[in-house]
């Protein structure tokens, strides 16, 4: 999930029936309803299901090092996991065990729920392409916070995979994340060059990992009353569908339950009313688009203006053609306007941010912001739980986010945005 997916890939031609893999596994075991199918397939058809196995055993053997912290055991639960090569594969499952030794003490997992939903399979002599969507929801381990803190994370990355025939069998050569964080370089429409010559003399990095302060306390219940019931709304769907106008606050007053509502009804499964702009790598991202379809739904209003300027932030304004500013998809440029319009102020800690607040990211300690995201709850004991696009994720655990993260990029900055009640 952070900066640098990619274990590396290929390409897309031939579309099959979908098809949907479902695993569930608990800390004591691990069992895959489909092995219990009778349906008769296809050659090509059995090599699809073949190869989901394979990808999948590899996915849930990385996930269940995480859970377990034993990769033998976790290859054993897993055994076609052994068909991905070897050192890649070796060193995913160190990197599971390294995370789980950074979260130890203050986070963990109990247990996880994953499935594969294949978007595209192709083969083409000894290769073969495999793109699917991983759902993973993990159990958090409650005993390490509060009663009333979210009780497990949801995540969607797709993959896509590569298999290579070889001696008469399919190896996993290489695995690449179609959709992680980041929308530092550009976007698929055109590029984005990163600001120059920017100074924000009042901005510091926030501190990541230091608790919230006591001031801030009182702050936080007084709004946990008022968004926990549109939380739960929006995650048992009782709403199917809700119009645009219905979550946007036409005024100049900020509106969180508004800007929550609309994180638990968007992180996971994008607004299709708006476009999505997930790429790989450093081509672009959702992060930022997602953010500010956030803000707009909490009363921010527009300005409008030429696309290119730091200033201004709006999408679709009485343009011929569908288009919108770079403030609005872009993690630096969003940055710049925050800073100078101002609409939230930086403040020292993380942890102080309250649900529906922003942060952004430098993950190279290069000033360059990296990627946005929002705040989507906080338990009564100040853990902050995140919601971001690319890859689309719902109520992640902050300190889990951070160590995922330091373990590619220890020098990442962070910088804290406390939204403004009211604003010009």
């Amino acid at each position: 999930m952070i900066k640098h997916g990619i274990i590396s890939l290929g390409s897309s031609l031939l579309i099959l029936s979908s098809l949907t893999v479902f695993t569930d596994v608990k800390a004591q075991g691990n069992q895959n309803p489909r092995n219990n199918r009778t349906e008769t397939y296809s050659p090509l058809e059995n090599l699809e299901i073949k190869l989901v196995n394979i990808a999948e055993a590899v996915i849930r053997a990385e996930k269940d090092v995480l859970v377990n912290g034993n990769p033998d055991a976790a290859i054993r639960r897993n055994p076609r996991a052994v068909m991905a090569r070897g050192a890649t594969f070796q060193r995913r499952l160190q990197r599971a065990q390294e995370l789980r030794s950074r979260l130890a003490g203050r986070s963990g997992y109990i247990g996880f729920k994953t499935y594969l939903e294949v978007i595209n399979f192709e083969v083409m002599e000894n290769t073969a392409i495999l793109e699917a969507e991983e759902k993973t929801v993990f159990d958090y381990d409650l005993s390490q916070d509060s009663s009333d803190a979210p009780t497990n994370t949801e995540s969607h990355i797709k993959h896509r995979f590569t298999f290579i025939l070889s001696n008469g069998e399919w190896e996993l050569t290489e695995d690449e994340l179609l959709n992680t964080p980041g929308s530092r370089r550009g976007i698929p429409e055109e590029p984005i060059e990163p600001l120059i010559d920017k100074e924000y003399p009042n901005i510091t990095p926030a501190d990541p990992l230091a608790p919230s302060t006591p001031s801030n306390e009182s702050k936080v219940d007084s709004f946990i009353v008022g968004y926990s019931s549109l939380k739960d709304v929006a995650q048992l769907k009782t709403i199917e569908t809700s119009s645009e106008t219905d979550l946007i606050a036409q005024s100049s007053s900020l509106d969180r339950s508004a800007i929550v509502q609309y994180i638990y009804y968007y992180a996971l499964t994008p607004n299709p009313s708006y476009r999505n702009f997930e790429k790989s790598g450093t081509r672009g991202g959702d992060c930022t688009n997602f953010v500010s379809q956030a803000l707009k739904a909490g009363g921010w209003p527009s300005e409008q203006g030429w696309y290119r300027s730091p200033s201004n932030w709006w999408y679709d304004f009485s343009t011929v053609t569908a288009g919108q500013s770079w403030t609005w998809i872009n993690a630096d440029y969003f940055f710049d306007f925050i800073y100078n319009r101002p609409r939230a102020r930086t403040i020292n800690r993380v942890a102080d941010l309250i649900p529906g607040d922003v942060i952004s990211v430098d993950f190279d300690n290069d000033s360059v912001i990296d990627h946005t995201m929002l705040v989507s709850t906080k338990s009564n004991s100040g853990e902050i739980y995140l919601a971001y696009h690319t890859n689309n994720t719902l109520d992640k655990k902050f300190y889990d986010f951070y160590n995922q993260v330091a373990l590619e990029n220890p020098n990442a900055r962070y910088y804290a945005w406390s939204l403004l009640s009211s604003y010009n």
